[in-house]
C-alpha cells in the first residue's frame, strides 16, 4: 500500500507478519499520544486512528523516518477528526429536522375546529298552522335554552353530493365521528325532506340553490333540522365520484337487481345486471343514480347508495389501494372536492377512520313519511319524535339532549295538520308550490335555479299571496305513531291533487312514480316540479 511516498515490497508473508507483531505496540503508543486530546471527538478519532494505522503496510511504516511517521499520524488524526465531526453534525441536523417535523405535524395534523355553541336566544313552542283565513296572533316568548357543553372526542360533518350543474344537492349525509369509542354514524337525508323555507318548493335539496349563501345557506338549513351546526362540510360532484372509482380500479359490489334505464336528454344509459361484480366508474354512477325501477323509489336508492359507499370505503382504505392510489386520492380531492377542512384536518380524519372496522360504521335514514304531499307535490315529512331520538343517539355532539323545540322543522301533528316547531310556516301555507294547476313557462323559468354555480335568489312567483298571520294555539302533541294521510285535513278551498292524490290508507313506500334524476342521488331540474 502506498501512503505519502514510495514503499518497498514485502519480501515474504512471514517476514511481514513478524514485523507487524513487533511494530504494533509502538504504533499504538503513538496513536494514544496523538489522540490524547479529550472529548467525544478525540476518543472516537483515537479509535479510528488505531484502525487506520493497523491497515498500513507495517514494514513500509517501520522503514519511514520518525518525522515521516509523525506527519502521517497527524494527517490521519486530522482526517479522522473531520470525519467524526461531520458525522456528528449530520446526526444533529437529522435530529433537528425530525423535531421540526414532529412539531409541524402536531401543529397541522389536528382535528377540525368544532362549531361554536350558539348563544342562548330562546325558541318558540310549536303551534299548528291554521288553514288559510284563520285569525291569529303572535306566540309568547319561550324560556331561553341553557348553553350546552360538547362531548369530548365528538366531531360532526356534512357530506354533500352535488348534481350536474343545476345547483341542487343530490346526496346529503350527516355524520358524527366518535374518536373515544371509535364509532362513525352516518344518516342520509332524503332529497324530498320538507324544510321550513320561504320559496315555494320546500325540499331540502333546493336549499343550496335557492338560498343567498350557497353552501353556508345549506349548512344553516341542515342546522334547522339537527338543532345544532355541523363542524365541517365536504362537497363533491359526480365527476369526483367517478374519478375515485377509477383510481382504485373499480368497485366490487353486489347489485341488488337488474338496472335498466335510458335517458337521452342526460346522455344516461344504465344497463347493469343483478349480482356481485366489479363495477366500472360508469356502472358505479348508474348504481347510485338508479331509482325508477325500485318499488320504494328514492328510499330504496338511499339504501343501495349506503351499501355502495360502505363497499367503496372498504376498498379505498385497503392497504393495497392506500399504497398505490394515495397520490390519486390527493389529486381527486384537490380537483373535485370543496371543503372547509385544512390538509392537516383531512390527514387527521384519515388517521381516525383507519382505526375503524366495518362494524364500527353505521348507516341510517331520517325517519319520515316518504309518501306525503302538499298541494299535489310530493314531500317527505319528518316523524318528529323518532327523529329527535335518532339525533340524540347518533348525531348529537353535546352533553345535553336536543329537544323538538330546538329544531325548525315542518311536520304534521297527530291530526295531520302541518305545523312548524319554530312557530310559523315560512311564507305561510299558501307559499307552497301548487302542483295541481298548470305551470306557465315563464313561472317555471323564474323559479328554477340558474346553472352558473347553484346560488340564486329566492323565487317569488306572482301567484304567491301574502302569508297569513300566525295562530295562537296550544302546542300539538307529537304523533305517537306515523300519521295516516287520510287523517290530514287539507284547506277546504284546496282542490284535490291531480297528480299525487293522498291515499286513504298509509301507503307503501315508493308508489309515487318519479322521473330519473340528473346527478349523484337525484336532482334534475324537473325534480323541482
Amino acid at each position: 500500500m502506498k501512503l505519502f511516498g514510495n514503499s518497498k515490497k514485502k519480501t515474504s508473508s512471514a517476514k511481514s507478519a513478524s514485523v507487524k507483531e513487533k511494530s504494533s505496540k509502538p504504533a499504538s503508543k503513538k496513536a494514544a499520544e496523538s489522540g490524547s486530546k479529550g472529548g467525544l471527538i478525540g476518543m472516537l478519532a483515537k479509535r479510528r486512528i488505531e484502525k487506520a494505522k493497523a491497515a498500513i503496510d507495517n514494514e513500509d511504516y517501520r522503514l519511514r523516518t520518525p518525522e515521516e511517521r509523525k506527519r502521517i499520524e497527524e494527517e490521519i488524526e486530522r482526517y479522522q477528526r473531520r470525519k467524526v465531526t461531520g458525522r456528528l453534525v449530520a446526526v444533529i441536523i437529522i435530529v433537528l429536522l425530525a423535531v421540526a417535523a414532529i412539531v409541524f405535524y402536531k401543529n397541522t395534523v389536528v382535528p377540525p375546529s368544532v362549531a361554536p355553541t350558539p348563544t342562548p336566544s330562546g325558541t318558540v313552542a310549536p303551534s299548528p298552522e291554521a288553514t288559510p283565513g284563520t285569525e291569529v296572533e303572535n306566540t309568547p316568548e319561550p324560556t331561553p335554552v341553557v348553553e350546552n357543553v360538547r362531548q369530548d372526542g365528538m366531531y360532526t360533518f356534512l357530506l354533500v353530493g352535488n348534481d350536474q350543474g343545476y345547483g341542487n344537492t343530490d346526496t346529503l349525509i350527516v355524520g358524527r365521528l366518535d374518536t373515544k369509542n371509535h364509532k362513525l354514524n352516518l344518516i342520509s337525508i332524503p332529497r324530498d325532506t320538507m324544510v321550513n323555507v320561504e320559496w315555494p318548493v320546500k325540499k331540502v335539496n333546493t336549499i343550496q340553490a335557492f338560498s343567498d349563501n350557497g353552501i353556508e345557506g345549506l349548512i344553516d338549513g341542515i342546522s334547522d333540522l339537527l338543532g345544532f351546526r355541523v363542524d365541517s362540510y365536504i362537497s363533491v360532484n359526480l365527476k369526483g365520484f367517478k374519478a375515485l372509482v377509477q383510481a382504485i380500479g373499480g368497485v366490487y359490489f353486489d347489485v341488488p337487481q337488474d338496472m335498466k334505464y335510458v335517458d337521452p336528454t342526460q346522455n344516461l344509459v344504465i344497463d347493469i345486471s343483478e349480482g356481485y361484480q366489479l363495477l366500472t366508474p360508469e356502472q358505479a354512477e348508474g348504481v347510485v343514480r338508479f331509482r325508477s325501477g325500485y318499488v320504494a323509489g328514492d328510499i330504496k336508492r338511499i339504501e343501495v347508495q349506503q351499501a355502495f359507499l360502505m363497499a367503496l370505503a372498504k376498498q379505498c382504505l385497503s392497504m393495497n389501494n392506500l399504497a398505490s392510489s394515495i397520490d390519486d386520492y390527493a389529486e381527486i380531492f384537490k380537483t373535485y372536492v370543496t371543503t372547509d377542512l385544512t390538509i392537516g384536518n383531512i390527514v387527521w380524519y384519515g388517521q381516525e377512520i383507519l382505526k375503524l372496522s366495518p362494524s364500527d360504521i353505521t348507516f341510517a335514514t331520517l325517519p319520515e313519511n316518504y309518501n306525503d304531499s302538499v298541494r299535489g307535490l310530493s314531500y317527505c315529512t319528518i316523524y318528529l319524535d323518532r327523529w329527535v331520538s335518532m339525533i340524540n343517539s347518533s348525531l348529537n355532539p353535546y352533553v345535553a339532549p336536543i329537544k323538538a323545540e330546538n329544531l325548525n322543522v315542518l311536520t304534521r301533528d297527530e291530526n295531520g295538520n302541518l305545523y312548524a316547531t319554530s312557530g310559523a310556516i315560512a311564507g305561510g301555507y299558501e307559499s307552497f308550490y301548487d302542483n295541481t294547476r298548470p305551470v306557465t313557462p315563464a313561472e317555471k323559468e323564474e323559479d328554477e335555479p340558474q346553472q352558473s354555480g347553484g346560488e340564486t335568489s329566492e323565487p317569488t312567483p306572482e301567484t304567491t299571496p301574502e302569508p297569513t298571520p300566525e295562530v295562537t294555539a296550544e302546542p300539538s302533541p307529537e304523533p305517537s305513531e306515523e300519521p295516516k294521510p287520510s287523517e290530514s285535513p287539507e284547506p277546504s278551498e284546496e282542490p284535490e291533487p291531480s297528480e299525487e292524490p293522498e291515499p286513504s290508507e298509509e301507503p307503501e313506500p315508493g308508489e309515487e312514480p318519479e322521473e330519473e334524476s340528473g346527478g349523484l342521488g337525484g336532482g334534475s331540474p324537473t325534480d323541482l316540479w
